[in-house]
């Protein structure tokens, strides 16, 4: 089956904005892992579901040190490349609807910008449910959409790239529900807030706050203009953004963390 996301995508020309996105996320993950330490043995195990170019993974199992790190991801280029950069991870080329692993085989499971370009988005999560072991833990990372502030023709924009992509925009709170309904605990949440008030040059943090630059923010919607469909829009907001005519104000990410039962 294709898959509209990963197909429109050229991994050279998306590697510097997922690679950029990767480390913005982690400056407000890392103070959220400080807070709240997850308390997984050193024998421990974590699969990173969709895991991309594996910059996410790597930043991530430094809170977890000396536990197996696994990460799956549809994408062979994307496993290709995490298998260079990190070789002593564990690397495989898989699909979250039918994960390659044994029931409850893993203590941690994360997902980062992931469920919101899932097709089978229930389905993936029951393999998710299935292969995290009883007491295990859910770090779950996805943009909410519904706090996002933007001019109208860029909220046009990003509706229409998720009416053509294979997954659900609201997969925040269909995931919530599923996990709650399978009595799953929340053990608690936090919203990074990115708002484009800051510098090109660097991000800057206040957590859970994060200043960005104007074009900055554009690059993380950048993406939407290699579908052919989006075209026309992509490039009528591009040209007014760079007139300053419209703008992006803020994005939030949601941070979840969940306990499944024991």
């Amino acid at each position: 089956m294709s898959d509209l996301y990963l197909d429109s995508l050229s991994l050279q020309e998306e590697m510097p904005r997922l690679a950029a996105q990767s480390r913005l996320v982690y400056l407000g993950l890392e103070e959220f892992l400080r807070s709240h330490p997850i308390p997984i043995k050193n024998e421990g195990s974590l699969l990173d579901v969709g895991s991309g170019l594996g910059i996410l993974t790597a930043l991530v199992s430094r809170h977890f040190p000396g536990i197996h790190v696994t990460g799956l991801d549809k994408s062979t280029d994307m496993i290709r490349f995490a298998q260079v950069s990190n070789p002593k991870m564990e690397w495989v080329n898989g699909d979250v609807a039918s994960l390659p692993f044994s029931d409850a085989s893993f203590d941690i499971l994360l997902n980062s910008f992931f469920l919101i370009h899932l097709p089978q988005l229930e389905k993936s999560l029951k393999e998710m449910d299935r292969v995290l072991r009883p007491g295990g833990y859910i770090l779950m990372i996805e943009p909410d959409q519904q706090a996002t502030k933007v001019d109208p023709l860029i909220e046009k924009l990003i509706h229409s790239h998720g009416e053509l992509g294979p997954g659900d925009r609201k997969a925040l709170t269909q995931a919530e529900s599923f996990y709650l309904g399978k009595a799953y605990e929340m053990i608690t949440q936090q919203e990074l807030i990115i708002t484009t008030d800051g510098s090109d040059d660097a991000p800057e943090l206040n957590y859970p706050n994060i200043k960005i630059g104007r074009m900055t923010a554009w690059s993380m919607i950048s993406h939407m203009g290699q579908l052919m469909n989006l075209r026309d829009i992509y490039n009528e907001c591009l040209e007014s953004y760079m007139k300053k005519e419209i703008s992006i104000q803020q994005f939030v990410v949601s941070i979840r963390l969940y306990r499944k039962k024991a």
